[in-house]
């Protein structure tokens, strides 16, 4: 079982890549380039993630490496 640094809803997130930010949980999170999203079907990419999708997450100095994208409360 994966455990998460944070749980939280995206609120908002910029995939163009001189920028490439997230807000989940009210909290701005930069995307790695090797960033992994994770799915109960397996790895998957970015396309996966939008506003309003429950994730948790792994990160490193607001640089997020893992998104689990997890069922609706």
């Amino acid at each position: 079982a994966a455990v998460f640094d944070r749980v939280g809803t995206i609120d908002w997130m910029d995939t163009k890549q001189s920028t490439n930010n997230i807000v989940i949980g009210d909290r701005s999170y930069t995307v790695g380039s090797t960033v992994r999203v994770h799915t109960p079907q397996g790895t998957t990419g970015m396309s996966a993630l939008r506003p309003g999708v429950r994730v948790g997450l792994r990160s490193a100095n607001q640089l997020l490496t893992d998104v689990w994208v997890l069922p609706a409360e």
